[in-house]
């Protein structure tokens, strides 16, 4: 166990600082992940420390589509949005061996590898984005807005880490399952991200989801940010699919 925890710390760290060099991380983003991902390892194994680093390293592929997009520079907050709950059910598993932990630690990942290839893909897109309920159009890159590439971009990540999860669970009707329900995770994401926060540049006159210093509230819940429906969205996958299993 000692080495095992050792060995994820090292690996976790050294990708860590790679993506910090890249501009991929803060630094308490990278201290989050180096948390993350020697957890994962010790209690996970390699191969699902290997899961995470995909779903880490196929956004930040995706994320480098943008040519003029600045560094993403994710915080602990961001990072622990996406991989908190993996962490648990990797560790729960360990602990316990129970299938339902192993599912839910696909499951978590897959919600956010599916509503990040979508909104990383759906900014691709040539045409505006709709408004997930009104339809109206909404400029590129904002919560709540759908586009037909974002969707591809969605089924897309939630197939990926569906099939990920075959080395584990040979029945194709919970293979299933785990693709379902992380693509539904990214439209509750889509759906809560019509009530996130956004604030009006009074400067440009642009929506924007980022507070800044000439900028000021538009619309949405104040205190919901993006790594709050993230958090939010993987939670409620993750309570309906518990009680399904019970």
């Amino acid at each position: 166990m000692m080495i095992q925890t050792m060995l994820g710390f090292i690996l976790s760290t050294t990708i860590v600082l790679l993506a910090y060099y890249k501009e991929s991380l803060s630094i308490s983003g990278g201290v989050a992940a180096i948390m993350v991902g020697t957890l994962i390892y010790a209690f996970g194994g390699p191969y699902l420390f290997s899961v995470l680093i995909v779903f880490f390293a196929a956004s930040a592929l995706i994320g480098s589509l943008h040519t003029n997009a600045a560094p993403a520079n994710r915080n602990a907050l961001q990072v622990l949005s996406n991989a908190l709950f993996a962490t648990i059910f990797a560790t729960l598993h360990f602990i316990e061996g129970t299938q339902i932990y192993l599912i839910l630690y696909f499951v978590t990942i897959g919600v956010s590898a599916s509503d990040t290839f979508s909104s990383e893909l759906g900014r691709l897109s040539k045409k505006d984005p709709k408004h997930l309920f009104t339809r109206k159009t909404m400029a590129n890159g904002l919560s709540g807005a759908v586009s037909p590439l974002g969707f591809l971009g969605a089924l897309l990540g939630a197939a990926l880490f569906a099939s990920l999860a075959i080395p584990y669970i040979r029945d194709p009707q919970i293979i299933l399952l785990i693709g379902i329900a992380a693509f539904s995770g990214s439209l509750i994401d889509s759906a809560l991200g019509t009530i996130q926060v956004k604030f009006l540049d009074k400067e440009s006159g642009a929506i924007v989801e980022t507070p800044g210093a000439n900028t000021t509230h538009h619309s949405g819940v104040r205190l919901l940010g993006n790594s709050g429906v993230n958090f939010i969205a993987n939670a409620l996958v993750v309570v309906i699919l518990y009680v399904y299993f019970l």
